[in-house]
């Protein structure tokens, strides 16, 4: 009878040292077997019916980028799971050396490798193992692995397993060193990113806080996007900071970042600062996840620091998210800057469409002007 050792996470050094864990545990303890990643439910449940064909044969499965169907079709597989996470920095400082990603689309991977798991990290199986401090011991990985596992497991097993590992049998290496030593040096990221722009690496600094509670085992509930995370049609492949001037004709004025959220319904909340609209200018806000979500448009109050409040719902995570702002009128004066982009997930679901409001609390306004 085959068997099947499952694990998920993110696309980052836990995960795959965690799986280099495991294989030399199944190794220990079965011999030779097969590996084989399966990201979508298709994936997976062609590998099952080779290894079913293939008769008593043990394999490691994992996904490092699982869609929402595959996480339940581990579940119905009613098999031991193991859940690799890093944070937020280091996936995506891992994709920069890796992947050979800029900021901005590091930023998009690791929001997305994150919520991916966010389903089952926030509610895991009753046989499952979170595995998201790197500083653990590899001696007690491999415990709380062989324990998951149900493997016959000793201090005579551990010096193999590190034998096979290529680590020294009386050796105490956490999992973090162990990575550094099979696994790419992703330590460099930050200054690479530092050579094309600043604002990369302060992109990724603040949305580290924001999904933080995903990879420490909790769902999303609240978070920012820093402002400068949108994009201009005027600097299409840069972050820039600063008002718009909003002279001239019809047309789209931001839209991105293209990150992640978690199922569900969910409220944004944009502080927009305006001045100097004197005349009849109308902006239309609407929320893209491979669809139209929603879509509102009202007129630009003269001038002042306002909040706009837009619900709308996700049902498939796997489509990253833009907000776009478009001048729905050609404008002879005015401008515009965004303050600031708050998220939060709402049950039920907040009533009404969107207008204009003076914010309530600090809205943590950008004071910073444009080079």
């Amino acid at each position: 009878m085959s068997r099947v050792f499952a694990l998920i996470g993110t696309p980052s050094p836990v995960l795959y040292a965690t799986m280099n864990m495991v294989r030399a545990l199944i190794q220990v303890a079965f011999g030779d077997h097969d590996v084989f990643c399966a990201n979508t439910a298709v994936e997976l449940e062609a590998r099952l019916a080779d290894l079913s064909r293939a008769g008593d044969r043990c394999a490691m499965a994992y996904s490092d980028y699982p869609q929402r169907e595959v996480l339940a079709a581990y579940g119905a597989l009613s098999a031991p799971l193991v859940i690799c996470a890093d944070d937020f920095l280091t996936v995506a400082h891992y994709s920069v050396v890796s992947r050979e990603y800029g900021g901005v689309d590091a930023a998009r991977f690791a929001s997305m490798a994150l919520v991916n798991i966010e389903p089952v990290i926030s509610a895991p199986p009753a046989l499952s193992l979170l595995v998201n401090d790197p500083s653990i011991r590899l001696r007690d990985l491999a415990a709380r692995l062989a324990d998951l596992y149900q493997l016959p497991f000793d201090d005579a097993a551990l010096r193999v397993v590190r034998r096979v590992l290529g680590q020294a049998e009386d050796g105490d290496e956490s999992l973090n060193d162990y990575a550094a030593t099979c696994l790419t040096d992703f330590r460099p990221a930050r200054a690479m990113l530092e050579d094309r722009s600043p604002l990369e690496n302060e992109l990724l600094d603040v949305l580290a806080g924001s999904y933080a509670p995903i990879a420490q085992g909790r769902s999303l509930e609240a978070l920012e996007w820093p402002p400068f995370a949108l994009l201009r049609p005027d600097f299409p492949d840069r972050l820039t900071v600063g008002p718009i001037d909003l002279t001239g004709p019809a047309r789209f004025i931001h839209y991105g970042p293209y990150f992640a959220l978690p199922e569900g319904r969910w409220l944004a909340d944009l502080v927009i600062e305006v001045s100097e609209c004197l005349s009849d200018n109308q902006i239309a806000i609407d929320v893209v996840s491979g669809t139209i979500l929603t879509a509102r448009k009202m007129k630009l109050p003269p001038q002042g620091v306002y909040s706009c409040e837009i619900p709308f719902e996700i049902t498939v995570p796997a489509n990253p998210v833009e907000l776009r702002l478009q001048l729905l009128t050609g404008a002879i004066e005015g401008q515009l800057m965004l303050r600031g982009i708050h998220l939060r997930r709402v049950v039920p679901a907040d009533s009404g469409g969107a207008e204009f409001s003076r914010p309530t609390r600090s809205s943590g306004a950008d004071s910073r002007t444009a080079a």
